[in-house]
């Protein structure tokens, strides 16, 4: 049996590699990552505590102006029966400044310290549940968002996709050593999909557990969240937690949740007053003035709704768009033509302009650049020694020493 390895949680980091670059390690290093999907990628900084100290890597992705999509371990400690009780410090779009040895947070940060805002299901909390990998993922609840941030990455589940993307803050065992802090890029074929994950031929190491695992049509520009980056069994590899219809109500709820006033107030939230009502017809004005790419319905492969639209969705899309929760679905022909039909905000079969202006928004109305108004740095983090390591699936012992060793069980995770 082989043995799997959890890729992310990478403790106490540094710029020291712990072995030579396998010939398969091709990923991209993203420099200054301010466009989208990439600004929605964030780094996940621990410290136990709460002093700032930035000593642990790992990764998630925005996937609405409150939430953030992780791996499981990231949250919650299986084998010691609790929720991580470290600070954590949520950074999208982070990228290492080379002339000062900064780590530069684009967006800002925002500092999660309450166990109540770290989200798992109940069998990654089931010590006795197997398959542990299938359901390791989680989320983190963000109070307040972004300013500079207003679409996020799309998420779809029960996807076979035979070619992924991913990318995430990857710290140990880089192609190259002097760019600790930055997004790391790569992508490849699918080889397996089983229990609820997707093994895929890119490497996978310390620091980019909870990455985001994508489809991307390069055709329709369109991208899709469809796994989380959890584990690796080789030094080649990357296993990731599937996004299915079991897991999908959950996610959805996370999706769905805001904070209420008193905690925005309690937070300091630039932005108090609740988002108006926006229909897909506001998208679509507004979408038409915007200057961004709209794609064609040849290149989106759509068709007008057939007249007797029956059978079932291939898929079911969940994405902010502009700050606001679109929700369709999309059913395809013999001839891999679509149409949509929209469940959020409201319920409706889309007409191709619709259709069209939904599907461009999804990829192209985002913020390119941020404003600067809200960027910070701070130093890389302490350096790692030679007894931490990529931590063993099983072994609970470099993420417990991060733990209050006074803090009673925490039980209020979500159901799946």
């Amino acid at each position: 049996m082989k043995k799997i390895f959890l890729t992310t949680a990478l403790f106490l980091c540094s710029a020291q590699q712990a072995e030579a670059v396998p010939a398969c390690d091709d990923r991209i290093d993203i420099n200054n990552p301010a466009r989208f999907p990439f600004n929605t990628i964030a780094t996940v900084r621990f410290d136990s505590d709460c002093a700032a100290d930035y000593k642990s890597w790992g990764t998630g992705t925005l996937v609405g102006p409150h939430m953030l999509l992780t791996a499981g371990h990231v949250v919650y400690n299986r084998n010691a029966g609790m929720k991580n009780q470290t600070c954590n410090y949520i950074q999208p779009g982070a990228y290492h400044d080379a002339s000062t040895g900064d780590i530069v947070h684009p967006y800002g940060e925002r500092t999660i310290s309450d166990t109540k805002y770290k989200k798992t299901n109940n069998k990654w909390a089931d010590q006795s549940y197997t398959p542990k990998r299938g359901v390791d993922y989680g989320a983190i609840r963000i109070v307040c968002p972004f300013e500079d941030i207003n679409t996020y990455m799309p998420m779809v589940f029960d996807l076979n996709p035979t070619f992924i993307n991913t990318s995430g803050y990857a710290v140990e065992d880089l192609p190259s050593t002097g760019n600790v802090g930055d997004q790391w890029r790569g992508a490849g074929s699918v080889t397996s999909q089983a229990d609820r994950t997707i093994t895929y031929d890119q490497r996978s190491t310390g620091g980019a557990s909870g990455a985001p695992v994508w489809l991307y049509n390069a055709s329709a520009g369109t991208r899709r969240i469809t796994a989380v980056n959890t584990a690796h069994s080789t030094q080649c590899n990357g296993i990731g937690t599937s996004l299915v219809w079991q897991n999908e109500d959950l996610l959805n709820d996370w999706l769905d949740w805001e904070p209420t006033l008193l905690e925005k107030l309690n937070e300091g939230c630039a932005t108090l007053i609740p988002i108006e009502y926006f229909s897909v017809e506001d998208l679509v004005k507004g979408f038409n003035k915007a200057s961004f790419k709209r794609y064609s319905k040849n290149e989106l492969n759509l068709i007008e709704v057939p007249k007797s639209s029956t059978g079932l969705p291939s898929n079911r899309i969940y994405q902010f768009i502009q700050n606001h929760k679109f929700v369709w679905e999309e059913y395809k022909t013999l001839q891999n033509k679509r149409f949509i039909k929209l469940l959020e905000p409201e319920e409706k079969w889309l007409s191709i302009a619709e259709a069209q202006a939904l599907l461009s928004a999804s990829e192209s109305w985002t913020d390119q650049a941020p404003s600067g108004l809200y960027e910070t740095r701070a130093p890389i983090g302490q350096s790692w020694n030679s007894d931490t390591h990529t931590l063993p699936f099983d072994d609970a012992n470099e993420t417990s020493k991060y733990l209050k060793n006074d803090d009673t069980i925490d039980v209020d995770y979500d159901l799946e």
